[in-house]
């Protein structure tokens, strides 16, 4: 049997721009800039491309967030309807939860995308951040919010992006990885 999630066009464009910021946005900025290719200015690219960065990751914190809450009243819900042994509707939600948690999976792998490319496809730094835990990770809260206040004062200089590790399942170092134009921390 197939598994089919209901992912809505408004999500679905969405999900393109974000792909665009996180992918094709700093290369097209750049070349856009600087019509002399043999000029290349490897700072300057660097700064297109993490502003695309910031970008996207701005906009899947913001879905997470959305649709985060919506799979904490699915699942309220479910939970209800399997009391009231109502199996129908109980189907209906588990559809829901499962096209929601897919989003969800496919944000992730957008934000996969960033760190393949801040890391040159370099698997073996990549794996170092790795545990193989998968958590839910709390998008709200005090400690939340200072980190992304401390995020955005990051992200406010336009050589540096503060990635949110929460927002991955692969990245076990903490709350933020900064990444700077030759290093990372």
């Amino acid at each position: 049997m197939s598994i089919y999630y209901n992912i809505d066009s408004d999500f679905k464009n969405t999900l393109k721009d974000i792909v665009y910021f996180a992918t094709r946005y700093g290369t097209i900025m750049y070349a856009k800039e600087n019509q002399i290719l043999s000029n290349f200015n490897e700072l300057r690219f660097f700064e297109h491309k993490i502003t695309g960065f910031k970008i996207a990751q701005e906009k899947i914190l913001s879905l997470q967030i959305q649709i985060k809450k919506k799979i904490n009243t699915l699942t309220t819900l479910l939970k209800n309807e399997r009391r009231n042994h109502n199996k129908t509707e109980e189907k209906n939600i588990k559809y829901q939860l499962n096209s929601e948690k897919y989003k969800i999976a496919l944000l992730k792998n957008v934000l996969y995308t960033i760190l393949w490319q801040v890391f040159y496809g370099k698997k073996e730094i990549i794996a170092r951040f790795h545990l193989y835990e998968h958590g839910d990770k709390q998008l709200e809260g005090v400690g939340f919010n200072a980190v992304c206040e401390v995020a955005s004062q990051i992200n406010e200089n336009k050589n540096r992006f503060a990635l949110f590790c929460d927002l991955t399942d692969n990245m076990h170092i903490g709350d933020l990885l900064v990444i700077y134009p030759d290093k990372y921390e």
